[in-house]
C-alpha cells in the first residue's frame, strides 16, 4: 500500500511540475478577435501571445488549418482570410504549447461547413 501511496505521490508531484512548467507566454495566449465579415466575405481573427511565435489558426471543431503566420515582436497576430470554403463557428488558436478559442460573431447559420461554401 505504501508503494502505491508513493507511487501515486509521485505520479501527481510529476504532472503538477509538468503543468508549471507550461511557458506563462503560452498561457496568456489570447484571441480578441473573431468575426465574420459577410459583406467582404472575410474571417477576421486577431489576438495577443507569445512574441515572435508560429501561431496556427484552426476550426475548433474540426481541427482544420486555416492559416499560419508569426506573431509580431510584442505578441500581437491578425488573420484576414478571404472567401474560406466554409466559415467556422467557432476557432482556436495554438502557439507555444498554449491555445485558445473563441466563436465566431456574426457567423452564418450553416457555419461549420453545414451547408454550402461560402464563394
Amino acid at each position: 500500500m505504501k508503494t502505491a501511496v508513493r507511487l501515486c505521490t509521485a505520479i501527481c508531484a510529476a504532472f503538477l511540475l509538468g503543468a508549471a512548467a507550461l511557458p506563462a507566454e503560452a498561457a496568456r495566449l489570447s484571441i480578441t478577435k473573431a468575426e465574420w465579415k459577410s459583406g467582404d466575405r472575410v474571417l477576421v481573427v486577431q489576438g495577443k501571445g507569445p512574441g515572435d511565435a508560429k501561431v496556427v489558426l484552426k476550426d475548433a471543431v474540426s481541427g482544420t488549418v486555416l492559416g499560419t503566420k508569426e506573431s509580431e515582436d510584442d505578441g500581437k497576430w491578425k488573420f484576414s482570410i478571404k472567401r474560406p470554403a466554409s466559415v467556422p463557428c467557432r476557432v482556436r488558436v495554438e502557439a507555444n504549447g498554449g491555445s485558445a478559442e473563441r466563436d465566431v460573431a456574426n457567423r452564418p447559420s450553416d457555419c461549420g461547413g453545414g451547408g454550402t461554401p461560402v464563394l
